[in-house]
This record gives C-alpha cells, structure tokens and sequence, in this order.
C-alpha cells in the first residue's frame, strides 16, 4: 500500500528527525508509481508544516474597539444571477455595523438587482468603464472604504448569517492584523433553471494559522478573511498584474508583518461550477506554473528543504492537474 512507503517517514518526523523524515519523503516520491502517492507525500510534509511552532509576532496596531465597522468589497462581472444570491446572504448578517462596495467590473448593468436587495441602503456601487480585473476592481473599493476591517464576496460566493459577526468579534480589543474563518467549498451546475448544488465539504484547515505552509500554499479564500484596512495600506492592496492567485501573494505579503487568527466557525460557502466562467471573477487562470514560480520567487524559502520540497510537489500536483483539496464531508455551514 503507498501509505506503508510513507510510514518511516512519518515515524522519522514524529521522533523529530526531519531531515531524515525529508530524505525518505524525496525517496518516495522519486520512486512514486501514482499521482495518489505523491499526494499523500504532499499530505504528510503538509502536516509537518502546519506543526511548526508559532512565530507569535508582536503587533504594533492598536486595539479595536468593541463595534467595528466593516466594509464587504464584492467585485462582479456578468454574473447577475449569482450576484443577487450573494447580496442576499449579506443582508442576512447578523452583525449591523457594515457597508458594502460593489464594483461592476465593465460588465452588464446590475443596478436593478441593487435597487432590488434587502441591503441596497447600504451598498455603493461603483462602475468600471472597461474590465479592469479582479484585484484592480478590489483595489478601487479599497481606497474608497470607511471600514476597520475589509472582508470579501465574490459574486458567486455567500457568507453565513454569522459570518461578519464572527470576524468582528474576533478582531475587537485586539491589535490583529487579520483573522478567517473555516469555509466549504460547495460544487455546483448552473443552467436556465438556476444553481444545482452537487456537493459540498469541509476545506482544509490547519489548527492554528501556519505561515510556513502558507509559504507553499494558500488555504485561505478571500470569502473567509477579515484584514485591518491599515494592514493593506501598509503592504500595498492587490497585484494587478496577477490574474489570478493575486490574493494568496497578498497573504504572503501581509504575513510578512503579522500573523493571522483562526476562527473555527465555519461561516462562508466558496462556490465552483464544473465548468468556471472566463471573466474577471473567474477562480481559475491560465499557466498556473508561470504565476506559481512568480509568486514563489518573491516569497523565497529562506533555505528550509522542507518548504522547498513541499513547493516543488505542490507545484507538480497542481500544474498536472493532480491536486486533491480533499476534506471531511457532511458540515454544514453555521
């Protein structure tokens, strides 16, 4: 069985010999005879990431106070129907102090369904002439927002009735530089008769938030984030000249600075069709190897092997098209 090949690996890293644990995953995955091996490679070196200590960075930002106000950036593109869903999941919050920024990124006009939303009181729409992209269109909300705290919907995604509750109360009397909570990953089919939900699980989540896997890869969808608004200042909003992935750098970039809190709530739903829509919201890009090893470049792995192995598999898994984000099924989103 491929698990019996990575057992002295595991045993090697459980006894706290590493690079002993390393040579024998490199070992492995060189004489790997399946995809399904390599995953469960990239699995065990994953758990060892996500167990590092804590770097418990001492944050320079003032605390909060009790009622912070938020502001949801939602960019969109030609995606009416799944849009109104959207703003429908955000007038459910149960969380008062907020405000939404609504960028119609070149795209048909959506002004009926704001003026048709139970939040339309509170959402200021903003148009885009020609698509800019996603990160320009988050990036143009961002300057105009009059929250403490930014938080993110995509069109096609929802938050839970409690989703902005459980960021604020995360981030009030705290000098958190930014927090998430957990998210399903929800697969559906769109056609005339509307969305088809065709399954839904748990994403995957370290205990505690963990930078060195960060290094690797993102686990953190936009739809779960909470970010102090002077943390983006500070680090610069999105790259726009990222098409995609722009928002797994921008962590990188902000965690370079603080640390991130994890909330266990799972409070957001992050939506995929089984064929993605090409626009400016889509969440998938074309040669992901180019913008990884970019992306990778900036970040680098400061000489650990176990980060530089565990980018190298992740890089091979995702590229041929081999990635599994596999998790528990059955949550349901609270």
């Amino acid at each position: 069985m491929s698990t019996d090949k990575l057992t002295p690996a595991r045993e090697c890293f459980q006894a706290g010999e590493a690079q002993r644990g390393l040579v024998l995953v490199k070992d492995v995955c060189r004489n790997a005879d399946s995809a399904d091996v390599a995953r469960q490679a990239f699995g065990l070196l994953q758990e060892q990431l996500a167990a590092a200590p804590p770097r418990n960075l001492v944050s320079t930002l003032a605390p909060l106070g009790g009622d912070p106000r938020i502001s949801v950036i939602i960019p969109t593109k030609n995606r009416e129907r799944m849009l109104g869903s959207a703003l429908d999941s955000l007038a459910d919050q149960t969380w008062e102090n907020w405000e939404c920024i609504l960028v119609n990124d070149g795209g048909n006009a959506v002004d009926a369904i704001v003026a048709g939303s139970r939040a339309r009181e509170r959402i200021r729409l903003l148009h885009n002439t020609e698509s800019l992209g996603q990160a320009a269109a988050r990036n143009r909300a961002i300057d105009v927002a009059g929250g403490q705290i930014l938080c993110f919907l995509d069109d096609d995604d929802r938050f839970a009735p409690g989703h902005l509750d459980a960021i604020a109360k995360a981030m009030a009397g705290t000098g958190h530089g930014a927090c998430y909570t957990r998210f399903e990953t929800v697969l559906e089919r769109i056609d005339e008769a509307g969305r088809h939900e065709l399954g839904r699980r748990l994403a995957y989540a370290p205990a505690r938030f963990s930078q060195p896997l960060l290094m690797v890869r993102s686990y953190m969808a936009p739809v779960s984030w909470g970010l102090r608004i002077e943390c983006i200042h500070q680090a610069g909003g999105f790259d726009e000249l990222i098409a995609f992935m722009e928002d797994w750098e921008l962590l990188l970039r902000l965690s370079q600075r603080w640390d991130m809190v994890q909330v266990e709530a799972v409070t957001a739903e992050y939506r995929l069709r089984e064929m993605q829509v090409q626009d400016s919201v889509s969440k998938r890009g074309k040669d992901p190897d180019a913008t990884m090893r970019r992306i990778y470049a900036r970040n680098p792995d400061g000489g650990d092997d176990l980060i530089a192995f565990a980018r190298k598999l992740y890089l091979w898994l995702v590229v041929s098209g081999n990635f599994s984000t596999a998790a528990p099924a059955g949550r349901q989103v609270v």
